[in-house]
């Protein structure tokens, strides 16, 4: 993936930590399906740790889900709570949906999925391919549902893939919103 080389043409890689908030399949055709389990493995032996949620175009192999970073934490956060410099990290991938169609879970998965992760003890960052709907961000768009599951139990950080919205960070009850769809947002703890 080009961005991927871009990005380790100017950093060294073993001193950041690489989340995907999904649609990394790799393709470069915007909304093709694709199978990202190569990246990913590139990605976790590259960056110091790699955590990814899978987006509603990403159609891994079941190998991704069994990839461990060196510390032993999975890659996946379907698969238990990360850390991100000593803080939890927890995510839920995919999007609330049509079930006909791939990477879509129904309301009440989704709705379970979201209470399991926000519940991670201490939890500091909380990632999603969803996107939350908060009036700062243009289009009015996202996930009315997320946002309350949010609201009820903040986390410092959400980040979200999916759709692209602007500004790109907005804060909000006390929680920093970061749009990261089509973008690289790169954070250097202090």
């Amino acid at each position: 993936m080009q961005v991927v080389d871009v990005l380790l043409s100017m950093i060294n890689a073993r001193k950041w930590v690489f989340v995907s908030l999904g649609d990394m399949s790799g393709t470069e055709r915007f909304g093709e399906d694709g199978d990202p389990t190569d990246l990913y493995r590139r990605l976790r032996r590259t960056f110091a740790k790699f955590y990814f949620v899978d987006g509603n175009h990403d159609r891994p192999s079941a190998v991704a889900f069994v990839l461990r970073n060196r510390d032993g934490t999975a890659c996946s956060l379907q698969m238990g709570a990360g850390e991100l410099s000593g803080r939890p990290l927890a995510g839920v991938p995919g999007i609330m949906g049509r079930l006909d169609r791939p990477g879509r879970l129904s309301q009440p998965v989704f709705e379970s999925n979201v209470r399991a992760a926000l519940a991670t003890p201490g939890l500091d960052t909380f990632v999603t391919h969803e996107t939350p709907q908060l009036e700062a961000f243009r289009p009015p768009i996202g996930n009315a549902t997320l946002t309350a599951l949010v609201s009820a139990h903040p986390p410092r950080v959400h980040a979200f893939g999916h759709c692209h919205l602007e500004p790109p960070v907005v804060t909000a009850g006390g929680t920093t919103f970061i749009n990261a769809d089509r973008r690289v947002i790169m954070l250097q703890p202090r």
